[in-house]
């Protein structure tokens, strides 16, 4: 077995006083941080170039409707066709193409109903708005018809609060019709 000798290490191996020669512990943590910090450094480099590209091409795959599948867009579904429409997207993001770019492809190709959302212009302008403006007013008049059946019942409870009713006088009547005409009824005053 070949060994260097302890002056040819730099410091990175000692002698001990019985003879062995050892590793300098402190300098082997300091490499063991150096390499780490190296590995991640340049593992996120890389990784952040193929994160970003794949960001996008799934950012993509969410706004393109596959058109075989009513309702699904191209990442969820797996007919052969969303898997052709995917490749095309990540070739053309190699090509440079913009995400506007790749979208006006397939608008191109397959028409508007190719965008899983419509795009806030023309007539589709009005698939934005119609909610902006019909949920307030729904909410707004629900506020009104509860506040307004809340004063109407209370109005309604406020007449007949003030109505007393002397019963006394009708109840022999309802007995005898019913044929019970052995009850009788007092009204106390």
């Amino acid at each position: 077995m070949f060994h260097l000798p302890a002056n040819l290490m730099f410091g990175f191996v000692r002698k001990q006083p019985s003879g062995l020669t050892i590793l300098n512990v402190s300098v082997m943590n300091w490499f063991a941080v150096v390499a780490c910090i190296l590995f991640l450094v340049l593992s996120a480099g890389c990784l952040e170039q193929v994160t970003n590209k794949e960001v996008r091409a799934q950012r993509l795959d969410k706004q393109l409707i596959c058109p075989v599948c009513p309702g699904e867009t191209i990442d969820q579904s797996n007919v052969e066709v969303a898997k052709q429409m995917k490749d095309l997207v990540r070739f053309q993001l190699d090509s440079g193409w913009t995400d506007a770019e790749i979208l006006g492809f397939f608008v191109d190709r397959y028409g508007q109903g190719i965008l899983a959302a419509p795009p806030a212009a023309g007539f589709s302008l009005l698939v934005w708005l119609v909610p902006v403006v019909i949920f307030p007013m729904g909410l707004v008049s629900l506020i009104l018809f509860i506040h307004f059946n809340r004063r109407k019942s209370a109005l309604v409870a406020s007449k007949t609060a003030d109505i007393t009713v002397d019963l006394s006088k009708y109840l022999p009547k309802v007995d005898k019709e019913l044929g019970m005409s052995n009850r009788r009824y007092h009204h106390e005053e």
